[in-house]
C-alpha cells in the first residue's frame, strides 16, 4: 500500500509538470505512474480491511468500501467540473486537484507510519 501511494504522489507530481510544460509523452507517464499507484494503494486498503471484518460481515464491508469510494471519486470530480465551468479554467482546476491528491496521499502515508493498536494490530500489518 505504501508503495501505492508513493507512486501515486509522483506520478501526479509528473503529471502536474506536464500539463504546466505542455509535455505529452510526460504527461502519459505521469498518469501511468499514478495510475498503477492508485491501483496498488487500493488493493492495499482493502488487504488492510477485509482481513478486520468477521466472514459473515465480509459482504457488508466491501460493498460500504466500494459506496465510498465511488462517492469519492463522483463528488469531487463534480465539484471540479463546476470550479472549471465557472471560472477557475482547466489549468488552475486540474493543479488544485492534484495537490488536493498529493496532500491526501501524503496523509495516508502519515497514517500507515504510526502503529497500530488494539485486536486489530495482530491482524493486519501497516506496511
Amino acid at each position: 500500500m505504501a508503495i501505492g501511494l508513493v507512486s501515486l504522489v509522483f506520478g501526479t507530481v509528473i503529471t502536474l509538470f506536464a500539463s504546466a510544460m505542455g509535455s505529452l509523452p510526460w504527461f502519459f507517464v505521469g498518469t501511468a505512474v499514478a495510475g498503477s499507484g492508485f491501483g496498488a494503494a487500493f488493493h492495499g486498503a482493502l488487504r488492510f480491511v477485509l482481513p478486520t471484518a468477521e466472514e459473515h460481515e465480509r459482504s457488508g464491508v466491501l460493498s460500504t468500501v466500494f459506496v465510498v469510494c465511488y462517492l469519492a471519486f463522483g463528488l469531487p470530480a463534480v465539484a471540479a467540473g463546476l470550479r472549471v465551468t465557472h471560472g477557475a479554467g482547466l489549468l488552475t482546476t486540474s493543479r488544485e486537484y492534484g495537490l488536493a491528491v498529493i496532500a491526501l496521499a501524503a496523509l495516508a502515508l502519515l497514517g500507515l507510519a504510526r502503529p497500530l493498536r488494539g485486536p486489530e494490530a495482530s491482524k493486519t500489518t501497516n506496511w
